[in-house]
């Protein structure tokens, strides 16, 4: 039969056979018997959270207060993000003529200053600015998100605007209603804009009654919401706690280092047994007596010897606990934790043994990096919104001498974020003069650079100067510059 005239008469009767072509060009997509539990799911983010969000931020949350490298991770995001002193408000409002308004700019910071008092800022009156930020940047790395209410018409301070700060777990993942599209609680409009937040009215921790509330909920507007986390994708709906991608091994290597000390001290604890062989006389081993509990004493004095009966011989215990591979294996997993955070492992495991100042540098520098822009961040999606809406209250409530029509001009906000010391004072402080004689910067952007602002400087320095006059002082007497340390010259 011709080979064609069979494989139809094959086909006919079921025996053709069509293969798949397999890829072998990307060993990641390939299926073997070392990837057959690699579990893969083509689903967007907010599909893959819905069931694992409640975990992870309960998990999250439980790590960061009992890990003390949990802990000190979010302690490093509150630090260096919002700092001591907070985001400093520089306005620069506009005059008709396009220049710079310092009459009005000062107005503004002035107002801004009052309202971030701490019987003005919350609607519970007990919160300063500063604090706010604390709470919601630990509330962003530890639940993955900030959520708060800014409240128009608030009638107990003179700016009739405050904020409401919410529990981000009052915002239940687990709300879907495809109808309305309402996604983890989030309703979005056909083009994925967000437009309400159905917000639970109790946190569904709490126990009343002893049982968990869980309803009903509040619809807020998403214009008065601040709903703040870091987007890995768009037109997700919330975001995920900082340290979803290492909490298994945060909690592996807690669970480990419990264990070895539990060991440490069952070893330090007892220093040894004294075996009696079947032919010691009766009653072997009897010590200094018995306490109360009938276990028998010995005297423990140094230099002291023991006459033991015949026998009777010692067997002291050899500790290996806490193990040698303790440090090693220690730093390996905080290595790999840092690695999945803004953090590095010198500041994650308070571990600088071993670093010199290159290694140093240039590791603080990458991580300052990535905190400016997390700062940036913040900036722009928490405190940027709550200037323009409580700008807006303080011109209607008259706390600011200006109308709406000024809105504009006066909207002009420049938020700096914590800035931090010279690695080595000496050697960046001189670099630094380097470029202003060579017309690399300003000093402007160096005041900047450092969270501070040049015309204060400058106003500082005038009233340094006039104090001083009136006193006959002189504060700039010549100073001959620095010479250079031994070992950097040549």
């Amino acid at each position: 039969m011709p080979s064609k005239i069979k494989a139809a008469w094959d086909a006919l009767r079921g025996k053709s056979e069509i293969t798949k072509p397999k890829n072998r060009f990307f060993e990641g997509a390939s299926v073997s018997r070392f990837t057959s539990d690699w579990v893969t799911r083509n689903a967007s983010l907010d599909s893959l959270m819905e069931n694992s969000l409640v975990k992870l931020r309960s998990r999250s949350k439980q790590l960061c207060q009992n890990d003390g490298y949990a802990a000190n991770a979010t302690t490093q995001a509150v630090q260096n993000v919002v700092g001591h002193s907070g985001f400093r408000l520089k306005v620069r409002a506009k005059n008709k003529r396009g220049g710079i308004d310092k009459a009005a700019s000062k107005a503004v910071e002035d107002a801004w200053k009052k309202f971030c008092k701490r019987q003005n800022y919350t609607v519970t009156g007990d919160v300063t600015e500063h604090e706010f930020d604390c709470i919601f940047m630990r509330s962003v790395f530890v639940t993955g998100g900030g959520l708060a209410r800014m409240v128009k018409g608030y009638n107990r301070n003179p700016f009739r605007f405050a904020m409401q700060g919410i529990a981000m777990e009052r915002l239940d993942p687990e709300l879907y209603d495809k109808d309305r599209r309402i996604f983890m609680s989030v309703e979005k409009d056909g083009f994925g804009a967000v437009t309400k937040y159905h917000v639970l009215d109790k946190h569904p921790g709490d126990r009343w009654d002893g049982r968990v509330i869980n309803g009903p909920r509040q619809t807020l507007d998403a214009s008065e919401v601040i709903h703040a986390f870091i987007k890995h994708e768009f037109s997700q709906s919330q975001g995920l706690p900082w340290l979803s991608n290492c909490l298994t091994r945060l909690r592996m290597l807690h669970g480990y280092e419990e264990a070895e000390l539990i060991a440490a001290r069952a070893h330090a604890s007892k220093l040894g047994f004294f075996v009696s062989d079947f032919d010691s006389p009766a009653g072997g081993y009897q010590g200094e007596g018995k306490d109360n509990f009938g276990n028998i004493k010995m005297d423990g004095s140094p230099g002291s010897f023991e006459n033991l009966p015949p026998g009777v011989r010692p067997e002291l215990l050899d500790p290996t606990h806490p193990n040698q591979n303790l440090p090693g294996f220690r730093k390996a997993m905080l290595q790999a934790v840092a690695a999945g955070l803004t953090i590095s492992y010198p500041q994650l495991g308070s571990d600088l043994e071993g670093v010199n100042y290159s290694s140093i540098r240039q590791g603080t520098l990458s991580e300052r990096d990535m905190w400016k822009l997390v700062q940036k961040w913040y900036i722009d999606e928490v405190k940027t919104p709550i200037f323009e809406q409580w700008l807006e209250m303080a011109i209607m409530s008259g706390e600011l001498a200006y109308d709406m029509s000024d809105f504009d001009r006066l909207a002009h906000p420049e938020f700096q974020g914590r800035r931090w010391e010279w690695i080595d004072p000496d050697k960046d402080a001189r670099a630094e003069d380097r470029r202003l004689k060579n017309r690399l910067t300003s000093h402007q952007r160096l005041a900047r650079s450092k969270g501070e602002d040049i015309e204060e400087i400058f106003d500082e320095i005038e009233a340094d100067s006039a104090s001083a006059g009136s006193r006959q002082i002189d504060m700039f007497l010549d100073i001959p510059d620095a010479q250079p340390a031994p070992d950097e010259v040549g």
